[in-house]
């Protein structure tokens, strides 16, 4: 299977002076398209720092990052947000959602672009979106006008809008009840089914029972992993029970 990112000997430091803290150390992965990969570890672990790293929001004191062969950490700003807009897809806690425009809109905003006069095929990509993830009916809704469900739907499909060979998430259940939680997790899955390589930021178990790998992370290192194959018969319940004792054996 292709690779999609590869991260190798990554390490971050924040702060200055005596305050400077190394939050990644030397940290390595490989992900293979079309997988479903969750991180999990405690606050401040380096997970979020990760994600931003292997993403390009965030560059890496050392180490190198590879999309689908190219290494990004050595490109410019300019390109590196055209790799963003074209090949990936962004869910965070707190959909950046803006309130001056309906979900609708805010839906096929990073998919407009100013030489474009046919917005049709825009539009219908958006309705299918939206129909997919069950918010066909608040279209013309506002983001204070929605759940925090229905608004972490819309930026799904906002994330899904240019069709992103990989979609990241940060703690994307971390505002929603069980229930949304357990719904939009469904989404995330059916999207992987359909060939999106998806990674995940979480401290939630049963959020992390719905990959096929876990990545354990503590004091910015990888400590142990668990991965299971797509015809393992493993239900989410179970999954979640094997993360729980991972985590207990790794003091986590």
């Amino acid at each position: 299977m292709k690779k999609i990112i590869v991260g190798e000997n990554l390490s971050k430091e924040y702060g200055e002076g005596s305050e400077r803290r190394k939050v990644l150390n030397e940290v390595s992965i490989k992900i293979e398209q079309g997988e479903f990969i969750t991180i999990m570890g405690p606050s401040g672990c380096g997970k979020s720092t990760l994600l931003s790293v292997l993403s390009g929001l965030e560059r890496p004191e050392y180490g190198t990052v590879s999309f689908l062969g190219s290494e990004i950490n050595k490109m410019k700003e300019a390109q590196l947000s055209d790799l963003r807009r074209k090949n990936m897809g962004f869910v965070f806690q707190q959909p950046t959602l803006l309130k001056n425009l309906n979900l609708i809109d805010n839906i096929m905003l990073p998919a407009v672009r100013k030489q474009q006069t046919n917005a049709v095929p825009i539009l219908e990509k958006a309705r299918e979106l939206m129909k997919k993830t069950g918010i066909s009916d608040f279209e013309e809704r506002y983001v204070t006008q929605v759940s925090g469900g229905q608004l972490q739907r819309a930026g799904i499909c906002r994330a899904l809008i240019n069709q992103p060979d990989i979609l990241f998430g940060d703690e994307p259940t971390g505002a929603l009840n069980s229930k949304s939680a357990e719904e939009v997790m469904e989404i995330f899955s059916e999207i992987n089914q359909q060939g999106t390589t998806v990674l995940l930021v979480t401290h939630d178990a049963k959020v992390a029972a719905y990959a096929d790998k876990v990545y354990f992370m503590q004091d910015g290192h990888i400590v142990n992993e668990i991965e299971w194959l797509k015809s393992d018969q493993c239900t989410v319940e179970e999954k979640k029970d094997m993360i729980r004792n991972n985590m207990k054996a790794f003091g986590i």
